[in-house]
């Protein structure tokens, strides 16, 4: 994971912190020099996001995983079969997609939602994003849907 450069809005330390683009989670961290809590922008809560929001995280997954899974099924048939034909490297790849698909799932974001609504439900928690004026709502959202509802959203 690639870094960057960032200073604490408190005390000024400068200090370098994993680059995320649109990484779920926290968007609360603790500043390694004077431990007061900032709010980093490259994190986002997923309860509180529209189904849309998704979308693109989960193509770029599946992007990825195609371009990976013909890597890969290309290089298991080479190893198999000696060659590759057309073929070979549209079913090695396939299988390998189909593999991931089924398995990883790349549009199941129900755990990370799951975990997002458990830390709203602490108000302390929901008082810090209020703080830094961080708490935009879609009107989609998970955190909407069940805030009058005690079931999961899963």
């Amino acid at each position: 994971m690639a870094k960057r450069a960032f200073y604490c809005p408190h005390c000024k330390a400068n200090f370098n912190v994993e680059s995320y683009y649109n990484k779920l989670g926290s968007p609360l961290r603790k500043c390694p020099a004077c431990s007061n809590t900032y709010y980093d922008t490259s994190v986002r809560e997923p309860a509180l996001m529209s189904p849309s929001d998704f979308y693109p995280k989960t193509i770029g997954a599946i992007a990825w995983c195609i371009f990976i899974s013909f890597v890969i099924g290309s290089a298991g048939a080479l190893i198999v079969f000696g060659s590759i034909s057309l073929n070979i490297f549209l079913q090695a790849g396939s299988l390998v997609f189909l593999i991931y698909l089924f398995i990883l799932r790349p549009w199941d974001y129900s755990d990370e939602i799951n975990a997002s609504l458990e830390r709203l439900k602490d108000e302390n928690y929901l008082k810090a994003l209020k703080k830094y004026g961080k708490f935009d709502i879609a009107s989609d959202s998970a955190y909407i849907k069940i805030k009058n509802s005690d079931k999961k959203y899963v």
